[in-house]
């Protein structure tokens, strides 16, 4: 029974830590669509990029359906500020009409 419970364990750790590499990448590539909106350049390379956000997003939000939101509170605030980041970039495009 210890056993179950300790793969079970090492398991939602491995997903933790996938959860937060994918955040990293996608931190990454929010940072990047700044710069990119602060030269006020919503080209295609900004939808493209606007696009994976959002596909990246979707998959730190179904990686969070498999943990625990009490033990990963961190990762489930990260994500959320990700969230918030691409809403907010989001809206200053929608502002400047592009």
């Amino acid at each position: 029974m210890t056993h179950a419970i300790r793969c079970t364990s090492s398991g939602e750790g491995a997903l933790r830590d996938e959860l937060m590499r994918k955040a990293d990448l996608c931190a990454a590539a929010l940072f990047e669509a700044r710069r990119i909106s602060a030269a006020a350049m919503f080209s295609e390379l900004y939808a493209q990029l606007a696009a994976r956000i959002a596909d990246m997003l979707d998959e730190l939000d179904e990686t969070l359906l498999a943990l625990d939101h009490r033990s990963d509170r961190a990762g489930y605030e990260r994500v959320v500020a990700l969230h918030a980041g691409f809403e907010e970039l989001e809206a200053r495009r929608a502002q400047l009409g592009t």
